[in-house]
């Protein structure tokens, strides 16, 4: 019975594993705990997200950037264009496949994991950037990693809870 109980007690503190954030008129799930620096330009919004300690070197980026309508007619080829150049200036940049992706709120677009060696540093990081057109607006979702967490929990919360407030 006390082992049930322990189980139970356990699930129950993991249901609360992540803490509501907004950017701009966008909203999402941030990792709990970790650690929120923002910056703003005219026409974009960035919200940085780093755990306490972080020992993997992780962060996670979302950027909200206002394009105006055209962001509704981007393409998927214009995606692609866009994603695949955004990571050129990647040092000694090895870059998989681009595909898609989907939201739970629908917010569609790409995605590519790209591993590569920032300036003067010895060991590879891994970085995965999403892009996707919602409305007015392009909203990138970036996850930077020394050593990644193997199953991208915070990735893969932040985007599957990510959605257009209005």
């Amino acid at each position: 019975m006390r082992c049930v109980a322990l189980v139970v007690m356990l699930a129950a503190g993991c249901g609360g594993s992540s803490d509501r954030a907004e950017l701009g008129s966008l909203s999402f799930e941030a990792p709990p705990s970790w650690q929120r620096t923002d910056a703003h330009a005219p026409g974009s919004a960035t919200a940085v997200f780093a755990p306490v300690g972080n020992a993997r070197k992780e962060t996670i980026t979302i950027i909200r950037t206002e394009v105006g309508p055209i962001a509704t007619h981007y393409s998927t080829a214009t995606l692609t264009q866009l994603l695949a150049g955004a990571q050129t200036g990647l040092p000694a940049g090895r870059t998989a496949p681009i595909t898609r992706v989907t939201t739970d709120s629908g917010l569609e677009g790409l995605q590519v994991v790209v591993d590569y060696l920032p300036p003067g540093l010895h060991q590879p990081y891994r970085r995965i950037h999403a892009v996707l057109a919602d409305g007015t607006a392009l909203v990138h979702v970036l996850y930077t990693a020394l050593a990644p967490d193997p199953d991208l929990g915070a990735f893969h919360q932040v985007l599957a809870t990510l959605r257009e407030e209005s």
